[in-house]
């Protein structure tokens, strides 16, 4: 799911736009996807944890609540800005906040209220703490009402830097810094890309001013070395940057003493998009990887894919398998099955690939087109065992993670057989109906080429 209006929580959403290159996929993927990027069932569970210790959210009630204090301003710590600035007695000070205070409007410190709020719906909604119809309910309100509150983005987002200057809160692990939040907004300045364009409901996005008076805000050693970033990559269409991986894959490998010339840059944003379009996406839509990925999501997953969708372990295994198939490179594998010991099938875009043994010698690869794959799912909730079959043999075979469906033992223990199976045969239906839809998606993709 994608909207403009994500761009209202963008200071949370991404560090600096200068840590890569921006253009429009850029944009779309990470500033404008209502389900954030990387959201798994390990960040899921820390997002959770954030909003609780943040901000108490724990459900629909609790997101409504603080939603509606964040409205009405009952977080603001200063209330009289004008008697603030008034008595600033540094005159360069007391010029900044004058000037950056002339271009709020009526608004004064209301945008760093507006854009947490857009920030924990977001969240709360990635972290599957409201439904989609709870969140288009609140998303849509708060929307329209920011809309219609401010006339440019320079007004909202410099009403969004004097909220934070004056509710300051101390920096943690899961509070901005009031430094890292300004150098943000800023870094949305004088990206070579104006992200905001993208954003229609607000037809002025020219940031000339603010940007003025952050560069006489910020220290200057940050002024510069942001704008040594900014001048040191091409911002076009065609972006060679976008074939690498993430940053934080590449820390992973680093920190795994992994070599990183293991990934196939050439292929890595395309083998990339075609995992998240077909496979990963539509699992995370459908609330399906919980039966796929393992409790224990550190170094022993069954799925591995070319990001670090399911995990940074799942994306290192992958491209270290991916060497040993140098005959498939060319057809695209975009998803593995690993089993104990080893791979057990493989995806490609034209077929999946199982393995026949041999009595001696290495084992081959048995092609099977996409037309003839026969995939399904077994589910036992008793045993706490979730199974995907290939063609009647096992390819993944995990201990599923019944929390996500708000499930523990005592809920479990209670449901008699027949409840049981049928909440069994619920989940199966829906995760046999996505892999059936594999051949299909795969289709769309390449039509998207």
């Amino acid at each position: 799911m994608q909207s403009e209006y994500v761009l209202l929580c963008s200071p949370y959403r991404y560090n600096s736009v200068l840590a890569n290159p921006v253009n429009k996929k850029f944009v779309e993927k990470e500033l404008m996807s209502v389900i954030m990027p990387g959201v798994n069932i390990t960040t899921r569970n820390m997002l959770q944890t954030m909003l609780e210790t943040n901000y108490g959210i724990t459900d629909y009630s609790s997101l409504k609540e603080e939603i509606d204090k964040l409205e009405d301003g009952r977080y603001h710590a200063l209330e009289d800005v004008s008697s603030f600035i008034d008595g600033i007695g540094t005159p360069d000070v007391k010029d900044f906040y004058l000037s950056l205070n002339s271009l709020t409007g009526s608004q004064l410190i209301k945008g760093f209220d507006d854009c947490r709020i857009i920030d924990v719906l977001t969240k709360s909604y990635a972290t599957r703490l409201i439904t989609k119809e709870e969140f288009e309910e609140l998303f849509t309100k708060q929307t329209e009402r920011i809309k219609n509150s401010y006339q440019t983005w320079e007004q909202y987002l410099a009403s969004c830097v004097m909220g934070k200057l004056l509710q300051y809160v101390p920096s943690s692990e899961t509070i901005t810094s009031v430094e890292e939040y300004v150098v943000d907004v800023y870094s949305f300045c004088i990206a070579p890309t104006n992200v905001f364009s993208y954003g229609t409901f607000w037809a002025n996005h020219e940031l000339a001013n603010l940007t003025a008076f952050l560069e006489n805000f910020l220290p200057e050693e940050i002024v510069k070395e942001l704008k040594s970033v900014q001048n040191l990559v091409n911002y076009n269409d065609k972006i060679p940057g976008l074939n690498a991986p993430s940053n934080y894959l590449i820390a992973y490998f680093d920190e795994k003493y992994i070599d990183t010339k293991l990934i196939d840059t050439s292929r890595y944003e395309y083998l990339s998009n075609l995992a998240d379009y077909v496979f990963w996406t539509p699992l995370v839509e459908n609330n399906l990887e919980w039966l796929i990925t393992e409790k224990n999501l550190k170094e022993q997953d069954t799925i591995l894919l070319p990001a670090e969708f399911a995990s940074y372990y799942s994306a290192s295994e992958f491209w270290d398998c991916y060497k040993k198939y140098p005959e498939l490179h060319n057809e695209h594998i975009f998803v593995m099955f690993k089993g104990v010991f080893s791979i057990n099938v493989i995806f490609t875009e034209e077929a999946a690939y199982s393995f026949k043994k041999k009595l001696f010698g290495k084992a081959e690869l048995a092609r099977t087109p996409w037309n003839q794959v026969e995939l399904n799912t077994s589910l036992d909730l008793e045993f706490k065992e979730s199974r995907i079959h290939f063609d009647k043999k096992v390819i993944s075979d995990v201990s599923p993670v019944i929390s996500e469906i708000c499930l523990n033992e005592n809920t479990l223990s209670s449901l008699n057989s027949n409840e049981r199976k049928a909440l069994e045969n619920e989940w199966q239906q829906k995760m046999n109906e996505f892999l059936k839809g594999i051949p299909q998606r795969i289709r769309e993709f390449k039509g998207k080429k």
